[in-house]
């Protein structure tokens, strides 16, 4: 099993909830970039897990459609700022 994390791109500060903050349009053309790249290199993603938080679901909605638009993303709370990351690693061993 291969794993590719992707950090979610730069999102704007002119918020006061933290989970609300939007991609900016730099971060939202970094993702595509960074998504144009990945699908140049032929890789196949089989599954994709997304942090709820705002700013994550619209770099995973951006990525996935250039990478991989037949992917479905899953929605998983593990992977909000305060998790531990060996709960995430636990997960990912099930």
């Amino acid at each position: 099993m291969q794993v590719y994390l992707l950090r979610h791109g730069h999102a704007v500060d002119n918020t006061s909830d933290d989970s609300s903050r939007q991609l900016s349009s730099t971060g939202a053309e970094d993702v595509a970039s960074v998504a144009r790249s990945f699908a140049e290199t032929g890789q196949v993603i089989q599954c994709c897990f997304v942090s709820p938080i705002l700013r994550a679901q619209q770099t995973a909605k951006i990525f996935l459609s250039i990478a991989a638009p037949d992917c479905e993303k899953e929605n998983s709370e593990l992977l909000l700022p305060d998790t531990s990351a060996h709960s995430v690693v636990r997960f990912l061993h099930t």
